[in-house]
């Protein structure tokens, strides 16, 4: 697949699946929620130098909330996306406002300096816990993020990760700041998969497939 989805060769796909509006579910007035998927790499998956796995998404408004990729930060918008890496291992791969959280994330020097992080003077996102977990090729792996908005001012927002159904966390982020304001909501998930990074040598060096299944989603709590 390639690393941008209109290079050649295509592959992949990249679209955002917002949550419905004036139901029940209403994502826009949950302070948690719950997201799960499984994925199967193909028998003899070639991962390369790694790719994007659907994730969680939000922000003040829908067009701002769709910015956070691709090297775009801003403060009104957030993502937490999965990621593949080179020889299957896994990592939570998160855009958050970086000026809300440049001194607690990724080592001393804050947001930006994370695995991968930063490339010709461009800052992509935080990759956090990669190896933790291992996708094997011909296997069903089953991811859950569970997502804590923090309040506004505030660094009490979490990520936790799930893994195989497990009821430990194989990973706990904490003190986290996804939001400046109360605007910043969830709007959905962020549907992707492809090979990127954004540079050729990402792209994936054969034809492979990758499946998905048992997607779920569930408000956890609600805003205040």
């Amino acid at each position: 697949g390639a690393v941008a989805l209109n290079d050649s060769p295509k592959g992949g796909f990249s679209f955002y699946t917002p949550g419905p509006k004036g139901s029940k579910l209403d994502l826009d007035k949950a302070r948690e929620i719950s997201f799960g998927y499984s994925v199967k790499f193909s028998k003899g998956y070639d991962f390369n130098k790694g790719g994007k796995l659907p994730g969680l998404y939000g922000g003040e408004n829908e067009d701002t909330a769709a910015t956070c990729s691709g090297g775009r930060h801003d403060d009104g918008c957030f993502s937490c996306r999965f990621m593949f890496r080179a020889e299957g291992d896994g990592e939570l791969y998160l855009y958050i406002p970086p000026d809300l959280n440049r001194d607690n994330l990724c080592g001393d020097d804050g947001f930006g300096e994370c695995r991968d992080a930063s490339s010709n003077g461009k800052t992509y996102g935080a990759s956090i816990g990669t190896g933790l977990w291992k996708f094997h090729p011909g296997q069903w792996t089953a991811l859950r993020q569970v997502v804590h908005l923090n309040t506004p001012g505030k660094r009490d927002g979490w990520v936790k990760v799930y893994i195989d159904g497990d009821s430990s966390p194989i990973l706990n982020v904490k003190e986290l700041s996804f939001r400046g304001s109360a605007k910043s909501v969830f709007y959905g998930i962020q549907s992707q998969y492809f090979h990127g990074g954004h540079e050729s040598d990402w792209a994936s060096p054969k034809d492979q497939d990758a499946w998905f299944a048992d997607f779920s989603l569930a408000i956890t709590q609600y805003d205040d």
